[in-house]
């Protein structure tokens, strides 16, 4: 899956909160005004789900627009980071390992200096 890929489903997941948020909203209901929703509550409740939208990003990044104009002033940055994600072991799929990434691999799993030959030997032989 690439960036762009990863992005819109982003943006899905934001619609969808939006749309949760729009339902509660609905349901809101203030204390004796006749059902109508006061726009203090629905300032708070809008602003609740914001943050929990944004998460802690640095209000460099906090809108879809700035992550954005990011992406497209720096797409050299953009592409490494697509590249890395990309570059990551995968365990959902079959991947097409260079000996030099198989190696890796085994490296970070602490296993060049296995006999798998002989470890399964003395497991199957107790």
């Amino acid at each position: 899956m690439n960036i762009v890929e990863r992005i819109t489903l982003v943006v899905k997941e934001i619609a969808r909160n939006i749309k949760e948020l729009k339902g509660r909203v609905l349901a809101l209901e203030t204390n004796g005004t006749g059902g109508t929703v006061d726009q203090s509550v629905i300032t708070t409740k809008v602003n609740e789900e914001i943050a929990k939208v944004v998460g802690g990003a640095p209000a460099t990044f906090d809108t879809l627009k700035e992550i954005a104009d990011y992406i497209e002033t720096d797409k050299s940055g953009a592409s490494a980071m697509a590249t890395s994600i990309n570059n990551r072991l995968r365990f959902d799929e079959q991947q097409s390992l260079t000996e030099a990434q198989q190696t890796n691999v085994l490296n970070s799993l602490g296993l060049t200096d296995t006999d798998f030959v002989s470890e399964y030997n003395k497991a199957v032989n107790g």
